[in-house]
């Protein structure tokens, strides 16, 4: 069962689970794609979800789609309802992550660019379901400068995920495998998939 966040790289990752097979979703929102998954018989355990949102001929199609069962927030969000499902599998996206494994899903500086929702709900749900994993996704590098997002610290600001809630970080590097790990592998394995020309400044080789 899985739940994906929305955005670009949500786009990406739905794009790819069309050969998978007996998938479920459940989600606080879903966007344009996930009936694609239907439709190639990758989801057939349906769709639970609160909200549907996309083109408009995907919220046309999904106000009657059989495949989806809207439900109210104290349900898809609720702690032992997620934790009940198993393996299952939330896939979120960030704007930076430390080399403590925290993560910033909100703030670029000053300016609010992005809203936690759900994030914590999914992470902490999939980490106690039965086979289940937290993964938070980002692009290593950001902007025209190339400004990585693997960080020594956080912006000053809120943190959205605190260290231990995330099991693996995926860049377009590779994957760091956080679950049950030091502060100094954690921070190894981030530097790992960071840009290459960042490495050093996170105090990795070059």
């Amino acid at each position: 069962t899985l739940e994906i966040g929305i955005g670009r790289l949500g786009a990406a990752v739905l794009a790819r689970l069309g050969d998978r097979r007996r998938l479920a979703v459940h989600a606080g929102l879903v966007a344009d794609g996930v009936l694609d998954l239907v439709d190639a018989g990758a989801v057939t355990g349906g769709i639970t979800t609160g909200v549907a949102v996309g083109s408009e001929a995907f919220e046309r199609r999904a106000a009657g789609h059989p495949a989806i069962r809207f439900r109210p927030i104290a349900h898809t969000h609720d702690a032992a309802v997620l934790a009940g499902l198993p393996r299952f599998t939330a896939v979120n996206f960030a704007l930076e992550v430390d080399l403590y494994g925290q993560v910033n899903a909100e703030r670029l500086g000053a300016r609010l660019a992005g809203g936690r929702g759900g994030l914590g709900d999914f992470s902490r749900g999939a980490r106690r379901s039965a086979g289940g994993r937290a993964i938070v996704a980002l692009a290593a590098t950001a902007g025209a400068g190339r400004l990585s997002r693997i960080v020594p610290a956080l912006s000053p600001g809120p943190v959205s995920l605190a260290h231990g809630e995330v099991d693996f970080v995926v860049t377009e590097n590779g994957v760091a495998d956080l679950r049950q790990v030091s502060r100094e592998t954690c921070a190894e394995r981030l530097i790992a998939i960071a840009d290459p020309a960042a490495r050093p400044g996170l105090g990795g080789g070059g």
